[in-house]
C-alpha cells in the first residue's frame, strides 16, 4: 500500500521519537531480565531447566500472535489506541507476577507481555523507519539494547538485598501505568499514512502482507534475528554459570556485558553499515558474531569467554534494526507486519469490489470528467464543515465548508488552461480528510485561492514545440531523436502539464486548441518525415498519453516505426501507470502486449500504490524496461525526504528513476512551480546518498526550445532576481544560443 506521509513538525517528531526510545528501553528492561531471574525463577517453581524454558516460548507466543494482530487492530484503531492496548497487556502481565502466581499463571502472564512487546517493538520500529532508516533506527535499537544492560545489574541488586525476584515486575507495571497517559498526550494527534482506497478488508490486507516477499523475508529475518538474541541471553547465564563454574552474580555482569557490546555495535557500526551497504555489512558482522560464539563455546576461560559474549552483542546489535529496514522499503508501514490500511471509502462507490476497481473498463466508465461531474463527486466525499488544516496554504485556510471549497475550484477552472478528467485510482488516493493540503490533490484539481501571478515570461508553448515541429504532431529538437504525438487525451489531466496548448478539450481560459488527432493521414505525414531524416534514430510516442491510442493502433505505430531502416529505439511515454495502472493488469486487454519501453511518470509516493506495484512487477516480468520521470511540483514532492523516498521506492519496483523535470514556465500553474534553488538543494543531498543507478538526472526543459539540460549546468544564476542562463552550443558550428530560465515571482 502507498502513504502519505504524515506533517509533523520537527519538535514533534523529536518528541515522539524520544518517547519511541523510552517505551523501547522498557522493552530491553523486560526481555533483558528474564534471562538474569532464570535460575531464581528455576529455584522458587523447583522445576528443571527445560520446563522452567517454557517462559521463553510463551513470551515469543504472545509477540507472534500480535504480529498478525496488529494488522486488524491497525486496520480499525488509530496507532495511540493501538499502543494503550499494549500498555494494557503490559499491566496485566505485570500485575499477575509481582504476586509469584502458580507456574501455569505465570506463563499466561508472560503471554499477555509478549502481546504488549510486539505491538510495542513494531509499532514504534515502523513509525522510526517512515521517517529516518538509519541513524533513528540504530538508535531505537540501542535504546532497547540499553534497558536489556538495566536489567540484569537490578536483578544483580536485588539478589543481593534479598528482595524477593518477583518484585522487579513492579519496575514495568509502573512505567506501563504511566505509558498510557502518555500515549494519548504524544500520539493523540498522530494521523497514520493513509492509503489508497480499494474496499480491501483486514482479511484481504493480511493476505496482501503474507504475499509480499520482502515482508515476509523480512519478517522471517527479523523473527531469526531476535530469537537468536533471545536464546542467546537466555542460554549464557546458565552457560557461565554451571559450565565454566563462575560466580553466580559476577556471571550476570557478564550479560550486561553482552548488552553493552550491543549498545555500542549499534551506535558505532551505523555510520560504517551506512558506508559499505546493509548486505555486505550483514555479511561481515554476522561472520565476527559467529567467530567469538565460537571462543565462547570452546575457550575455557572466564575472562576471554566475557569478552567474547561482548563482542558478540557488539557484532549481532545492527542486524535487527537493518533487517526492519530493508523489509520496510517494500512499503513504509510494513515493517514487522505492521501495516496501515486506513482507507478511505469512497460513497459512491461503497459497493464496488475490488475485481470491479481493478477493472480497466469499469475505471474509464467511472473516470470524472468535467465540472459537473466533479461537483457531484466533491458533495459525496467532503463533510460538510471541513476541519481546519494546519498544514494548508495560508491562502487556503479561509475554506471551512463543502460549500467554499466547490466554487473555489469552480473559480479556479474556470481559469485554468488544462480541463477536469481524474480516474478512480486517483480521487481514491487523494486524502479527502485533508483536501486543502493534499499534494495528489493539488496536481489535479485547482483552487483558485491558491493561485498566484503569472510571470510576463511564460507561455502555453513555452518549450516552442510548435516552431520545432517539422509536421503537426512530430517534435524534431534533438538531432537523433523525436517526440511523436499521436493523441491529445490522458487518463488525467495535469494542472500542470507542458502541452495544454493542445492536450484535452477547451476551457474557458483557452477556448481553442491545437489538437492531433489520432488520424491515420495525420500519422503518415508523420512517418514519412522520419523516413525520409536518416539522422533520427530514437523515436518516443507519447501524446497526450499513449495510453489511450487503442492497442491495434499502438501496435500499427511501433511496427512502421521499426520498419524504418535507421529507427533503433522507440520509447512508449505513459503516465498509465501510476494514474491508472489496472489496465496493465486486465488480462483481456491488449494493450500491454503492444507496448516495448514505458516511460512512467510518479511524482509522489501517494502514486505509487499496490497497484501500480503489481503492475510494475508484470512489466519487469514481461522483460518491459519501465523508466520514470517526475516534475518537481511545489507542495507536491519539493523536499528532499520525499524525493528520497520515491526515487528509493521506484528503485525497489524495477523502475528506473530517469528524470526529475524543474517545472516548466507554462500559463496558469505558477502555484506549482518551484524556483531553481529547490532542485539544486535536491540534488545536492541525494546524489551520492542513492545508489548511482537509481540517481535520476535533475533536468531543465529550456523555454523557447532550449532543450533540456542539467539543472546545475547553468551558466548564471542570480538568486535574487530568479534568473538562470543556459548556454547552448550552436547547431551545425552556428553561434551558441543563450537560454534563459525565470523563478516564480
Amino acid at each position: 500500500m502507498a502513504a502519505n506521509r504524515p506533517q509533523e513538525t520537527n519538535g514533534i517528531r523529536l518528541c515522539r521519537l524520544v518517547f519511541s526510545f523510552f517505551v523501547y528501553a522498557q522493552a530491553g528492561m523486560s526481555d533483558g531480565s528474564l534471562g538474569a531471574q532464570l535460575d531464581s525463577i528455576q529455584s522458587h517453581y523447583d522445576l528443571t531447566f527445560s520446563v522452567v524454558s517454557l517462559i521463553f516460548l510463551a513470551n515469543a507466543a504472545g509477540w507472534l500472535l500480535a504480529s498478525f494482530l496488529n494488522i486488524y487492530l491497525l486496520h480499525y484503531l488509530d496507532l495511540w489506541r493501538t499502543l494503550i492496548l499494549a500498555s494494557i497487556s503490559n499491566i496485566i502481565g505485570s500485575a499477575i507476577i509481582v504476586s509469584a502466581p502458580p507456574f501455569p499463571v505465570f506463563v499466561i502472564a508472560l503471554f499477555f507481555i509478549g502481546i504488549g512487546a510486539c505491538i510495542y517493538d513494531a509499532s514504534f520500529a515502523a513509525y522510526t523507519a517512515h521517517f529516518d532508516e538509519g541513524p533513528a533506527m540504530s538508535l531505537l535499537f540501542a535504546a532497547f539494547g540499553f534497558g536489556a544492560l538495566i536489567a540484569p545489574l537490578v536483578v544483580v541488586a536485588m539478589l543481593e538485598n534479598d528482595v524477593p525476584w518477583n518484585m522487579y515486575y513492579y519496575v514495568p507495571l509502573g512505567i506501563s501505568i504511566l505509558n498510557a497517559p502518555l500515549l494519548w498526550i504524544i500520539f493523540g494527534s498522530y494521523s497514520s499514512p493513509k492509503v489508497e482506497n480499494t474496499q480491501t478488508s483486514a482479511l484481504k490486507s493480511f493476505t496482501l502482507v503474507i504475499r509480499n516477499h520482502n515482508v515476509v523475508a523480512g519478517g522471517i529475518l527479523t523473527a531469526l534475528s531476535m530469537a537468536s538474541g533471545e536464546i542467546f541471553t537466555s542460554w549464557l547465564v546458565s552457560f557461565m554459570t554451571d559450565i565454566r563454574h563462575g560466580n553466580d552474580a559476577a556471571m550476570r555482569y557478564v550479560l550486561s556485558g553482552y548488552w553493552v557490546g550491543l549498545i555500542l555495535g549499534r551506535l558505532l557500526l551505523a555510520y560504517a553499515t551506512s558506508r559499505i551497504g546493509p548486505w555486505i555489512s550483514l555479511t561481515i558482522y554476522g561472520t565476527f558474531a559467529i567467530g567469538f560464539l565460537a571462543i565462547l563455546q570452546f575457550v575455557d576461560n572466564v575472562p576471554a569467554n566475557a569478552v567474547a559474549a561482548s563482542l558478540t552483542g557488539f557484532f549481532q546489535a545492527p542486524s535487527t534494526p537493518m533487517i526492519i529496514s530493508l523489509s520496510s522499503k517494500w512499503d513504509l508501514h510494513l515493517a514487522l507486519c505492521v501495516l496501515d490500511l486506513s482507507i478511505l471509502r469512497i460513497p459512491i462507490w461503497k459497493d464496488v469490489t475490488e475485481t470491479e476497481f481493478l477493472d480497466y473498463s469499469w475505471q474509464i466508465a467511472n473516470t470524472v470528467q468535467g465540472k459537473e461531474k466533479l461537483v457531484r463527486f466533491l458533495h459525496t466525499v467532503l463533510p460538510e464543515e471541513i476541519p481546519y488544516d494546519e498544514d494548508a496554504p495560508e491562502p487556503l485556510r479561509h475554506i471551512r465548508t463543502r460549500d467554499v471549497f466547490i466554487q473555489d475550484v469552480l473559480n479556479g477552472i474556470s481559469l485554468a488552461p488544462m480541463s477536469i478528467r481524474i480516474t478512480p485510482h486517483i480521487m481514491c488516493v487523494i486524502d479527502w480528510t485533508k483536501p486543502l493540503s493534499d499534494p495528489v490533490r493539488r496536481q489535479f484539481i485547482p483552487l483558485k485561492s491558491s493561485f498566484v501571478k503569472d510571470h510576463p515570461k511564460l507561455q502555453l508553448d513555452s518549450l516552442n514545440e510548435t516552431e520545432d515541429s517539422p509536421t503537426p504532431g512530430l517534435v524534431h529538437r534533438y538531432r537523433d531523436k523525436a517526440l511523436f504525438l499521436a493523441v491529445s487525451v490522458c487518463p488525467v489531466y495535469c494542472r500542470f502539464c507542458t502541452r495544454s496548448y493542445s492536450v484535452g478539450g477547451p476551457t474557458e481560459e483557452l477556448s481553442s486548441k491545437r489538437s492531433f488527432s489520432p488520424t491515420r493521414r495525420r500519422w503518415e505525414r508523420m512517418f514519412e518525415y522520419i523516413e525520409r531524416t536518416p539522422q533520427l534514430s530514437d523515436i518516443v510516442v507519447s501524446g497526450g498519453d499513449s495510453y489511450y491510442v487503442p492497442p491495434e493502433h499502438l501496435s500499427s505505430i511501433t511496427e512502421r516505426l521499426l520498419s524504418i531502416p535507421h529507427i533503433r529505439r522507440i520509447r512508449i511515454a505513459s503516465k498509465g501507470l501510476a494514474v491508472c495502472p489496472s489496465r496493465i493488469l486486465t488480462p483481456e486487454d491488449a494493450w500491454t502486449q503492444a507496448i516495448i519501453d514505458v516511460s512512467a511518470t510518479a511524482r509522489r509516493l501517494a502514486e505509487v500504490t499496490w497497484i501500480t506495484r503489481l503492475a510494475a512487477q508484470k512489466l519487469y516480468e514481461e522483460g518491459v524496461v519501465v523508466r520514470n520521470q517526475t516534475v518537481l511540483l511545489r507542495g507536491v514532492n519539493d523536499n528532499v525526504e520525499t524525493m528520497k523516498t520515491l526515487v528509493r521506492m521506484l528503485a525497489d519496483n524495477n523502475i528506473m528513476p530517469y528524470y526529475v523535470y524543474q517545472g516548466d514556465m507554462v500559463s496558469g500553474v505558477e502555484d506549482l512551480r518551484t524556483p531553481l534553488s529547490t532542485i539544486l538543494e535536491i540534488e545536492r543531498h541525494i546524489r551520492g546518498s542513492i545508489a548511482g543507478f537509481a540517481t535520476p538526472n535533475f533536468v531543465v526543459d529550456l523555454p523557447g526550445g532550449g532543450g533540456k539540460r542539467l539543472a546545475a549546468s547553468y551558466d548564471t544564476y542570480d538568486r535574487s532576481t530568479g534568473l538562470s542562463t543556459y548556454i547552448i552550443p550552436g547547431k551545425n558550428g552556428g553561434k551558441d544560443r543563450v537560454y534563459e530560465y525565470h523563478d516564480p515571482l
